[in-house]
């Protein structure tokens, strides 16, 4: 059984939200409501569950946001009615459910059970990969020719023999690298490397 006692609302529509909430409230859950799935942004990740209103927009939004955080969340969708064509493309979106308002609390329980039954190591694995080929699309051209040579197994010396520079300008590479990734060392900068090229 899952456990978990605050989840992030979504809705634009603020009466909705407060019911929303309250309905929560009564299953001793803090809710923390929210206009707008940018808010997210500005929260640490926690990995608390997000209920998003489907509106369209706020489904993808919410699920970009949450990988930018590097921290999976639960995504459940909600809409008032049950528009299969709707359904459908928030599960394309990233929601790992869907529900309909009015529901219970308990319903939210079951909900993000299932959302974790379903996602299991296979979403952890796919937002860290993503958030790996985030910071590999931030490194210059340099760099990435650099980390491509060092997973080859080439040292530095025989890189800056390749490339027509010292292995002083090879290791500043590298470095410059291993702070962009903010990783823990060489080695650590190397599995972000792969992992990024590998959704690249």
């Amino acid at each position: 059984m899952v456990t978990f006692n605050k989840l992030f609302v979504v809705d634009e529509d603020c009466t909705r939200r407060a019911a929303i909430a309250f309905e929560l409230s009564k299953g001793g859950y803090s809710v923390l409501p929210l206009e707008d799935p940018n808010e997210l942004f500005q929260l640490p990740p926690d990995g608390a569950p997000i209920l998003v209103h489907d509106n369209g927009s706020a489904v993808p939004k919410a699920k970009e946001l949450a990988r930018k955080r590097e921290c999976w969340s639960p995504l459940v969708a909600f809409d008032e009615v049950c528009d299969s064509q709707r359904v459908a493309a928030a599960a394309m979106e990233g929601a790992r459910d869907y529900l309909i308002w009015p529901f219970s609390h308990t319903d939210v329980e079951k909900s993000i059970e299932r959302s974790h039954r379903w996602n299991g190591n296979i979403v952890n694995w796919k937002v860290r990969y993503e958030a790996s080929a985030d910071k590999v699309r931030n490194l210059n051209s340099r760099e990435r020719e650099i980390m491509a040579k060092v997973v080859d197994g080439l040292s530095s010396r025989e890189i800056g023999d390749e490339l027509g520079i010292s292995p002083r300008t090879v290791e500043a590479h590298r470095a410059s690298v291993i702070s962009k990734f903010k990783a823990r060392g060489p080695s650590d900068s190397i599995r972000i490397w792969v992992e990024g090229t590998f959704m690249i």
